[in-house]
């Protein structure tokens, strides 16, 4: 019976010191990006005009403090995404949206394009190093798309000089070049909007082959959409709102292809045929 007092003794006395041994050793915890975020709102004192431009057309207060914690961390996230790009591009660039995923994500466009065309940003948490870091999709959604369009209007102006056309070009692939975008290897999808210009479809799609060999020489490929309109549809047409004349049928012939390994186009989808 001593032996057993004993050895429970023992396994007590050992247990003690193991949690005494824990209850000694410093944990470092690394801060969390929820605490981060409690920081920033902490340090907010004061809105800039574009925060406040985006709350009020948002229908939510300017007054930060009666904002709650979800509207706060998405309107300081928000500025700081902005301004990442603002840096990082020298441009101006105009909120669109805002999603809360991660640690969030923003839709924005640059107030000089043109085209106004949409990308994404997002803010990104790094645990280890206790901050934040920044990605987006500018320079493929539109600094190497409009790098390709150059291309493809030298390639126009060279071979095709009568033709009336515009593009909607959408980069996939590209290099980068000492921080600098190439097109010299970039994968496209080439969407041609063309006024009817020539004679038959055998001439349509010796145009549609040499724009394809055009496309693989030296680049990865791509897809080619060609949309030709007679002049009233033509003169209608625009980059913004072309997608919707194609859903009406306001064209005489459609197709949609894969640029091949060796240059030729191969056709997936055709709507209408060439009656001439």
């Amino acid at each position: 019976m001593k032996q057993k007092i004993r050895i429970l003794s023992l396994i007590v006395a050992l247990s003690v010191l193991a949690v005494g041994t824990v209850g000694c050793t410093k944990v470092e915890r690394k801060k969390s990006e929820y605490q981060m975020v409690n920081e920033l709102i902490e340090q907010t004192t004061e809105l800039t005009e574009r925060q406040k431009e985006i709350l009020v057309d948002a229908h939510f207060s300017q007054d930060f403090d009666s904002l709650d914690r979800k509207q706060k961390e998405s309107i300081i996230k928000i500025e700081m995404l902005l301004t990442y790009l603002e840096d990082k591009y020298g441009e101006e660039f105009i909120y669109d949206k805002f999603y809360t995923n991660d640690e969030g994500t923003l839709v924005a466009h640059a107030r000089n394009d043109r085209k106004s065309r949409t990308f994404q940003a997002w803010l990104h948490w790094d645990e280890d190093k206790e901050e934040y870091y920044y990605t987006d999709a500018y320079e493929q959604i539109v600094v190497a798309s409009d790098k390709y369009e150059a291309l493809f209007k030298q390639f126009m102006d060279e071979n095709y000089p009568a033709v009336e056309y515009f593009v909607d070009i959408k980069v996939a692939e590209y290099d980068e070049n000492n921080g600098e975008v190439s097109t010299e290897n970039a994968g496209a999808s080439v969407g041609i909007i063309i006024r009817d210009c020539f004679e038959n479809k055998t001439d349509y799609e010796n145009f549609l082959n040499n724009v394809g060999t055009w496309m693989h020489n030296d680049k990865y490929g791509g897809s080619l959409f060609c949309m030709v309109m007679n002049d009233t549809e033509y003169n209608e047409a625009n980059y913004y709102n072309y997608t919707r004349l194609m859903r009406e049928k306001k064209y005489i012939y459609t197709f949609r292809g894969d640029v091949g390994k060796d240059g030729n186009v191969r056709i997936r989808s055709r709507e209408n045929e060439f009656n001439r």
